[in-house]
């Protein structure tokens, strides 16, 4: 078990989401799909341990997320937004090197990270001069470099081609079946992944149903509206 959501509610002045139950096993990975606005960065911010539960129990491996440090997490769970940071001067290889378990060590994952993510040509550029697109390749590289059990992603192909999209679902495969790494991500382009999806979160109405299997892309969008 990697996670386990035990009546959780997420939100702010009230609450966004409710009632939410779910377990996560090594190796699977969770789409998260919902509107704008429902609440799926809320509940993904309380996975990742810098949102509050307004109740519920939220555990990583059997412990309270809120129990971790943030070092603790940051061996455990590594984060794929979609905000951009500013990285003045920093290269592709100095962001993959300044992951927790691979600065200046472990050269040979970083090789695996960027011929995996396909941005060996990338890797002595600025990434201030990245298109999004590219940004986006680096900081799944990096979350890869950093090889925790879980990682968390937030709408990871929204700057990504159709081609590279496609790509993007070998490199989950690739993580998910090879290194037994769990995935929990959010999308709105979710239909090439529920190919390789074990379960999908819908939120709607404040509420989130978990589908486990028949994943009818037509039926999940009718639950949304």
């Amino acid at each position: 078990m990697i996670l386990q959501l035990k009546n959780i509610s997420v939100g702010y002045s009230k609450p966004l989401v409710s009632s939410v139950d779910a377990e996560v096993l090594e190796g699977e990975l969770v789409i998260l799909v919902g509107k704008n606005g429902v609440g799926k960065s809320t509940l993904l911010n309380a996975l990742k341990g810098i949102q509050e539960l307004k109740s519920g129990t939220a555990s990583l491996f059997g412990k309270a997320i809120g129990d971790y440090s943030m070092g603790e997490l940051s061996r455990n769970i590594a984060v794929v937004n979609t905000a951009r940071p500013v990285l003045n001067g920093w290269t592709v290889l100095d962001v993959l090197e300044s992951t927790d378990k691979s600065t200046g060590k472990e050269k040979s994952v970083i090789t695996e990270a960027l011929a995996l993510c396909q941005i060996e040509d990338l890797k002595l550029k600025e990434v201030d001069v990245l298109s999004d697109g590219e940004f986006q390749k680096v900081m799944i590289a990096r979350a890869i470099c950093q090889q925790t059990p879980l990682i968390i992603l937030d709408e990871p192909t929204s700057f990504l081609d159709v081609i590279y999209r496609e790509h993007v679902l070998q490199i989950f495969s690739e993580l998910k079946d090879t290194f037994g790494t769990t995935l929990v991500l959010s999308s709105h382009n979710f239909a090439p992944l529920l190919k390789i999806a074990s379960q999908v979160w819908v939120i709607s109405h404040g509420k989130m149903e978990v589908i486990q299997s028949d994943f009818d892309y037509d039926g999940i969008i009718q639950r949304l509206k």
